[in-house]
């Protein structure tokens, strides 16, 4: 599990560097907001997004941000119910209040910076990538059989995954062992 932590800070700090420093900072073909495009559940995607717009417009007309997100403003309430109704989300720390034509997130620092983290904690794309470091010998199967996702679920998740790794000169194969292939100081 140590290994995991690792793994998401390294992750935080490439988001929060591109973040604050306004550099346009990139992993090759890849840049950092792509990473966890490629990392996050659809659902979760959708509310990290909403939840970066508000932190620096909070509160926020509903039609702005269904604009920014390319949302209409029906799916973009339906995302916000869904976060509401979950036990899961309301953990987190972090909540959505849509009164009128404006909506508002309620978290608190603390909140915030753990956030990105917790998204990323449940996401099976990134909890796939977290087993072929930890484990470079896993199988296909062995992966399939863990996650309870079918084969072809796990072959579209690998194929999101590839320029992520390309950035980083890596790739994933399951016809001959390690599973994940490349520099060894890129791998580390």
């Amino acid at each position: 599990m140590v290994y995991f932590n690792s793994i998401t800070a390294i992750l935080l700090l490439f988001y929060q560097f591109e973040i604050f420093s306004n550099l346009n900072f990139m992993i090759p073909s890849c840049r950092g907001d792509d990473m966890f495009d490629i990392l996050l559940e659809k659902q979760d995607k959708i509310i990290f997004r909403v939840f970066q717009y508000l932190q620096i417009k909070n509160p926020c007309p509903l039609k702005e941000i269904t604009i920014h997100l390319g949302l209409s403003l029906k799916s973009l309430k339906r995302y916000i119910f869904i976060w509401q109704q979950s036990d899961s989300n309301a953990s987190m720390g972090i909540s959505f209040y849509i009164k009128g034509p404006k909506i508002t997130a309620i978290y608190s620092p603390e909140d915030a910076n753990l956030f990105l983290s917790s998204l990323l904690a449940r996401s099976f794309s990134f909890q796939i990538l977290v087993k072929i470091i930890e484990n470079p010998f896993c199988t296909f199967k062995k992966l399939e059989n863990e996650f309870y996702l079918s084969k072809a679920t796990m072959q579209r998740r690998m194929q999101k995954m590839k320029p992520l790794l390309s950035g980083y000169d890596l790739t994933v194969s399951f016809t001959s062992a390690p599973t994940l292939k490349g520099n060894e100081l890129q791998i580390r």
